[in-house]
């Protein structure tokens, strides 16, 4: 009932069932920041109710892959539901100085990239799958810079060229 506010009361032998199913998966309510309820109805006193229908779950192994995670509570704009955004906050970029890696669709136009990923995949088996991931992520970034170049600060430059003629 303290997430809930209004309308009848509820039995909470209705939520037994969901409670039951939540253990039994060794799920856990992720929490969240910003306002309690994420659901509502009505708009006159005697008809208002809102409720905490929504919400994040996980287990174990996804909270200690993505340790840093948040949700929030959004504004409510045209739906009765209030949208929640669950970042994991990427586990992949700490220690690169802020840089995020982002995969780029051009690098597909190689054959050599698919090496290129199985080679890091390789590289890290026996690690976990998280370090894998920014083994492939570490790998591509240096081949793409050699592969590329700096092709975005290229397409700056002709771009002001392009411009200026």
């Amino acid at each position: 009932m303290s997430e809930k506010d209004g309308g009848a009361v509820r039995r909470e032998s209705c939520m037994d069932a969901f409670r039951g199913a939540i253990d039994s998966c060794e799920l856990r309510d992720l929490g969240y920041k910003g306002c309690i309820f994420t659901w509502q109805r009505g708009n006159h006193v005697d008809t208002f109710v809102r409720e905490r229908l929504d919400r994040f779950l996980g287990d174990d192994g996804w909270c200690n892959l993505f340790p840093n995670f948040s949700v929030q509570h959004l504004a409510r704009v045209t739906s009765d539901h209030t949208p929640i955004f669950l970042d994991t906050i990427n586990y992949y970029e700490r220690g690169r100085k802020g840089k995020i890696f982002r995969f780029e669709a051009l690098w597909l136009s190689k054959e050599d990239c698919s090496e290129v990923v199985s080679k890091a995949w390789c590289d890290g088996e026996g690690s976990e799958p998280h370090k894998r991931i920014a083994l492939c992520a570490e790998y591509l970034t240096k081949w793409a810079a050699t592969s590329f170049g700096e092709i975005k600060k290229k397409i700056r430059n002709k771009e002001c060229e392009l411009q200026e003629a």
